[in-house]
This record gives structure tokens, sequence and C-alpha cells, in this order.
């Protein structure tokens, strides 16, 4: 494949990322001069879309191609992680690198950023709620038991006010 064809295919792919992810992608190239130079770029990344807790888990995903991208494996690295320890983190890189070698000779980005998102969704951690939260949580709660109080009382007193009727009716 020619470097044409390379920067073409480079291209292409960075647009269709830019599309997808609008501005959570950052283009981190020196352009220059308006001289061509392979990506380089930055890609915010939070668990799956629909998912609940989606923004208490994100990374940067860091990717450096070369001129040989997409036949050769990008430089990868993880920043800015949020919701997942510097261990998952190194695990998470660990595992991006191997899933990129099954996609050598082919877009992979894409594919890489699907597979930060599954990580973060199997390993983000649950949110804190803050203390507002907590409150109305802890209110709830007692409106509830306060309901069921009421609601054992008034089955009682009905019990009560059903025998007395059966006694008189006899």
């Amino acid at each position: 494949m020619s470097s044409e064809d390379i920067q073409e295919q480079q291209d292409n792919e960075f647009e269709a990322l830019k599309a997808i992810y609008v501005d959570d992608v950052r283009d981190l190239r020196n352009s220059a001069w308006n001289i061509w130079h392979p990506l380089k770029f930055s890609l915010t990344l939070t668990p799956q879309q629909g998912s609940t807790d989606e923004a208490n888990a994100r990374v940067d995903l860091l990717v450096t191609c070369s001129d040989r991208y997409p036949f050769e494996v990008p430089q990868l690295g993880i920043c800015n992680e949020k919701g997942i320890s510097k261990e998952e983190a190194q695990l998470l890189l660990k595992g991006l690198q191997k899933e990129a070698q099954k996609h050598v000779g082919n877009a992979m980005v894409f594919d890489l950023s699907m597979y930060v998102q599954e990580f973060l969704f199997e390993h983000r951690k649950p949110s804190e709620t803050s203390f507002y939260e907590q409150m109305i949580q802890r209110q709830q709660q007692q409106q509830l038991k306060e309901q069921a109080k009421l609601d054992q009382e008034a089955s009682k007193c009905l019990f009560f006010f059903r025998k007395m009727q059966f006694k008189s009716v006899k």
C-alpha cells in the first residue's frame, strides 16, 4: 500500500472518530506548514452508552500512529483515569495491546475504543452519593417504615372491627 493510501486511510479513520466522539477527540499532531503527520490524538472514553453510572468511570486513550499504521500497532497510552485504579488502568492497557494485535492491517481505533468502554463498564466503581442524596434516601426509607407501621395498625383495627361486627351479628 502506498504512503498516499495510508495517509488517506488514517485521515478517513480520524474523521470517522470525530463524527462518532465529537468533542471527546483531540488532535495532538503539530500541523504547522500544512504537512501531513501520522495520527496522534487523545480520546476521552466512558462506559458504554446507556449504562448506569456512565460518567463515574473515564479515561483518556492516547493513540500515536506511525506512518505504517494500520500495518503496525499504534503506541497506546491511558491517562486521566477516573473510577478505576492504577492497577486496573495497567490491566486495561495490556488488554488494549493484545486487542490491537488482532486488528493489524485494519483500522482499529474504533474497536479499541469499544474495548475500553466495555472494560470501564465492567470495572467501574459505584458512584458515591452526595449528602443530600443520602438524606433524601433516609427520608424515603423512614416514610416507608412509617407507612408500613400505619398499614399494620390499620390492619389490626380492621381485624377488631370485623370481629366486633361478627359478634354483633350473632
